[in-house]
């Protein structure tokens, strides 16, 4: 009606939504049927219908605007296939491509636009190819034609039929419609639909199918520029770009925005947050079941892409169920499946910006839990970054402490991210102070100590926050003990002393099972602490007792990291049959570990067996280990001690003057704070200018480098 000037159309915009209605064009007017063909009466002038009314999806929808589809239409154009399924999501112009192909290839050809009306059957559907086929074609038909006499003559005249919104077609009409293509010779067909329906005949060799993905940015912002142009309003690169973002490549979406923001005095983030939430509403998640749509929601909160074993324990759907509900909105093209990862596409990312606060929050709830429990290092990483953007801190708190509690090593994956995600979380609004306590010393170890030396910063921070975990004994047990270790490491001698006073007093109040939490810090610190009073054999006996704590743990990381301090003590005591033992122990689980704990494990054991060589007396093979450590981009926790390496080995091996060279560039004096390392390497240098080294020196070295210096008893 609308085409034969009977009826107007026009857009409004009724409760959030845009809605086309249509208002009579005339006072009065009349339609009858006349031998066969439709006879319209506007105001006393006469029309005769040569295409029927009730078929005026035969007349091809005219395009005024078609931009960046030139590569889909070369595509859609250039293939013989029989059957053309065009699909998408909802507005992103299949209806437009479909029309501008068919003005483009369809000659004379008769073109049937079957577009389905809400109840319509199969026999609806045969009555409209009959009046096509009568009235349109103006071939006559028996009194009952079967199927075969419609594809028939279809077939004779080369006829295209458009099936649109063929993803709302009944059962009945599909059947009919897929018999329609296996029995079709000579007539072309193309569906427009939102979904890849899985029954269609693939197999057949007839069907090519078309996903119209969104528009590239370009087309998006020529297409959105046209649109203002249209309007006769010149918008700045700022608006522009605004409404290319907003509209992630939908051309509907886009044309809804700029109408809306061109016709009303709707501000432009108004008028784009109206359209986004009427499509997603209207046209995406109002069509989805309620498991389907958490998963699409889920997906959008989580940035967009899921781990598929994540997706349905987070769904509580496994094995047939859970794939079931993919499938569905895989054929919606709503998501991919890709490499185990469920991918929303692209168009759908606007979801989590028009969703409401409480239900997003809710869903970060339930997604972070799942990441954690289920996911890789980088999903556990993910589940914090949810919730610290929507400042979670609670659920939040709890993850980062039973990291403080087992001191896993999990975070080292992404650190930079890591130490990121608490930024966030200490910025956030803290109610609970223990909450607070755990988030910023975790923050301190990660930020200040664990990847940088800003200790001052860093115990500023555990004097402030270390009181409050005492509402928790284990964990409190286990930070006490490690900030002693810390304080002990950095010689404050009698304070660290002190707070592993305490960190032991707490953990024996603790069950058996919590104690075996707390126990390998414990022991960890009493070996720093055995270390600093030269007792090299009770520090050895700690450090093996934290790693066999590790070990039964099942920490294999921490138990890698304790008997690399095994090691070290091995060395100091200048038994190097005990070092080559240890790391041949654990040289072997190297391989277990994910790439940033290799390189870093590596770099301990690559200097560990430089030490070796030293010991064996094979100095050219331990200058070499020596040098590839300097070499090496990603170490420089041992630059120092690898520079030492190379000065022993000169001086071993006579080349004074070589190992004096070394030792410049890395000390200049020695005094009674100095480190072992410090004391060895001033010792080479005084040798190497002619000097007797002071007693005390010599006297404060530990046997392993007496014994490699061959000096002292």
């Amino acid at each position: 009606m609308e085409n034969l000037g009977i009826v107007e159309g026009f857009w409004a915009r009724i409760e959030g939504r845009n809605v086309k209605l249509y208002r009579l064009a005339r006072t009065g007017f009349n339609i009858k049927f006349e031998n066969g063909k439709i006879i319209v009466e506007l105001g006393g002038e006469e029309i005769r219908g040569e295409k029927p009314v009730t078929v005026s999806r035969s007349i091809v929808p005219e395009v005024d605007l078609l931009i960046g589809r030139e590569t889909d239409l070369f595509s859609l154009s250039n293939t013989t296939s029989q059957v053309i399924l065009v699909w998408g999501p909802p507005g992103i112009g299949k209806t437009s491509l479909v029309a501008k192909l068919i003005e483009r290839v369809s000659g004379e050809q008769p073109v049937l636009w079957y577009r389905y009306t809400p109840g319509e059957t199969s026999n609806s559907f045969r009555l409209k190819l009959r009046m096509f086929i009568e009235n349109y074609i103006g071939y006559p038909l028996p009194d009952n034609p079967s199927n075969d006499d419609l594809v028939g003559v279809l077939d004779s005249y080369s006829s295209i039929v458009v099936i649109d919104d063929y993803h709302l077609l009944g059962d009945d009409i599909r059947k009919l419609i897929k018999w329609m293509f296996l029995k079709s010779i000579d007539t072309r067909y193309f569906i427009i639909s939102r979904t890849r329906d899985p029954r269609l005949p693939y197999a057949s060799g007839k069907i090519y199918s078309h996903y119209l993905s969104p528009l590239s940015i370009e087309y998006t912002r020529e297409l959105v520029k046209t649109l203002y142009t249209l309007h006769r309003l010149a918008p700045s690169n700022n608006i522009v770009d605004y409404v290319v973002k907003t509209c992630k490549g939908i051309p509907l979406m886009c044309k809804g925005i700029v109408s809306l923001h061109a016709r009303s005095r709707m501000k432009l983030e108004e008028a784009a947050k109206a359209i986004l939430s009427s499509y997603y509403k209207g046209e995406v998640l109002e069509i989805l079941d309620d498991a389907e749509r958490d998963l699409v929601e889920m997906l959008a909160v989580a940035r967009f892409a899921l781990p598929l074993d994540v997706v349905c324990a987070a769904l509580s759907s496994q094995g047939a169920r859970c794939m079931k509900i993919l499938a569905r909105l895989q054929d919606l093209g709503i998501i991919e499946i890709q490499e185990e990862q469920v991918v929303l596409r692209e168009f759908a990312y606007g979801i989590a910006g028009v969703m409401p606060r409480a239900r997003r929050r809710s869903l970060v709830k339930k997604l972070a839990g799942h990441l954690y429990s289920h996911g890789s290092y980088k999903d556990k990483m993910l589940a914090l970054d949810l919730l610290a953007e929507e400042c979670m801190t609670r659920k939040a708190a709890t993850i980062v402490a039973e990291r403080l509690m087992t001191g896993s090593s999990w975070m080292l994956c992404c650190k930079e991210h890591y130490i990121e995600i608490l930024e966030k979380l200490s910025n956030c609004s803290i109610e609970s102070l223990y909450d607070a306590a755990a988030i910023n010393i975790e923050k301190a170890l990660m930020k200040y100590i664990a990847f940088g030396t800003e200790f001052d910063t860093a115990f500023r921070i555990f004097d402030e926050y270390l009181e409050a975990l005492r509402v928790n004994t284990t964990l409190y047990a286990r930070l006490a003990a490690l900030y002693a270790g810390l304080l002990l490491k950095t010689r404050n001698i009698e304070k660290g002393r002190k707070l592993l006073k305490n960190a032991v007093e707490a953990s024996r109040e603790l069950p058996s099972r919590r104690k075996r939490l707390v126990a390998p810090t414990i022991y960890s610190t009493l070996t720093i602490e055995r270390y600093l009073e030269r007792d090299l054999a009770k520090a050895l006996e700690y450090a093996e007792l934290e790693a066999k704590a590790e070990l039964e743990l099942g920490d294999i990381v921490n138990y890698i990291m304790a008997k690399i301090h095994a090691a070290t003590i091995y060395f100091y005591l200048g038994d190097i049959t005990g070092l080559k033992r240890t790391i041949n122990i654990i040289s072997p689980l190297l391989s277990m570990q994910p790439r940033r704990l290799k390189s870093r494990i590596s770099e301990y054991i690559h200097i560990l067996t430089a030490w070796i060589d030293l010991g064996d007396s094979n100095y050219t093979e331990a200058i070499e280990k020596a040098q590839q450590y300097i070499e090496n981009k990603e170490w420089n926790l041992f630059q120092q001690e690898a520079y030492l390496i190379q000065a022993i080995s000169y001086y071993r091996m006579g080349k004074l003057r070589e190992a004096l060279q070394v030792v410049e560039k890395i000390i200049n004096e020695c005094d009674e704070s100095s480190t072992d390392e410090d004391l060895v390497t001033c010792i080479i240098g005084d040798i190497a200018k002619g000097k007797e080294p002071e007693e005390w020196m010599i006297n404060r070295l530990m046997p392993g480098f007496k014994k490699l210096l061959d000096i002292g008893k």
